[in-house]
């Protein structure tokens, strides 16, 4: 069966994001404690959506009633710091947070949640994994990233799934086969994980993406600059979503090199 986040979680997300909007247009002429005050916002805010992911209280409100109450408080707030911080850009910045949020908004009602590239969510998502995880890993002769600390972290996370009895499957798609590709790829069999590799020309071109499905309920997947590079983060919970991006997986396996 696939889980879902909650209403509560999703509510608690949206919470989030309003703080981190309402905290950062605050910052720009607040006082040097600014930072600080934005830090428990965002902290506070994930904190109520994980938890409202995890687990939803029977005595807990309805999301809508606790939402709006939220969201009436923050709006309050906005309007008191543009009073007391009359900065000439204020304004100016506070209208561009707020459609910032009204396009995540739009983004969490299709189930999506955008993250920056240096994010560590993919991760956390990994963390969170209890059956499977499916992923298609482009990288073009550099497997520098794995040796990053937030690669480091990535596959320390993947070695602990593997422990936890979770399958892992994974498709390495390269340009050119190397010596450092080659020990990648015999690291990740040694570990456990279920490997098929395929040079990139062989591949469909609307596969060439980097992605991860985690137990067929939810998705990570990379926007790229045309460096190759990983622009944005994107966490997927549509279930269409996840039938695409599962679907992309299953054709480039069959794909793969024998």
């Amino acid at each position: 069966m696939r889980s879902r986040p909650t209403p509560a979680g999703a509510a608690g997300l949206a919470l989030w994001i309003i703080a981190a909007c309402v905290g950062g247009a605050v910052c720009v002429a607040g006082p040097a404690g600014s930072d600080a005050v934005v830090l428990v916002l965002l902290v506070c805010g994930l904190g109520l959506w994980t938890t409202a992911l995890a687990r939803r209280s029977p005595t807990r409100p309805e999301p809508v009633d606790w939402v709006l109450k939220r969201a009436s408080t923050l709006a309050e707030a906005t309007s008191a710091a543009l009073v007391r911080y009359p900065h000439p850009g204020l304004e100016e910045v506070v209208l561009h947070r707020f459609g910032q949020l009204t396009t995540a908004t739009e983004d969490l009602g299709r189930g999506i949640v955008r993250f920056r590239a240096d994010a560590d969510i993919i991760t956390a998502r990994v963390s969170a994994c209890r059956s499977s995880l499916c992923a298609v890993t482009n990288i073009s002769g550099d497997t520098g990233w794995w040796q990053e600390p937030l690669g480091e972290r990535y596959w320390q996370a993947n070695l602990d799934a593997l422990a936890r009895g979770v399958r892992i499957t994974r498709v390495f798609v390269y340009d050119r086969m190397s010596l450092k590709i080659a020990e990648l790829v015999s690291k990740h069999r040694a570990a456990g994980v279920e490997v098929h590799q395929v040079q990139v020309n062989r591949l469909d071109k609307e596969l060439r993406v980097n992605f991860a499905v985690f137990d067929e309920s939810t998705a990570w997947e990379a926007q790229m600059t045309p460096q190759g590079l990983i622009a944005t983060s994107i966490v997927r919970f549509h279930p269409g979503d996840v039938a695409r991006l599962l679907d992309f997986f299953h054709r480039a396996v069959r794909q793969c090199e024998p």
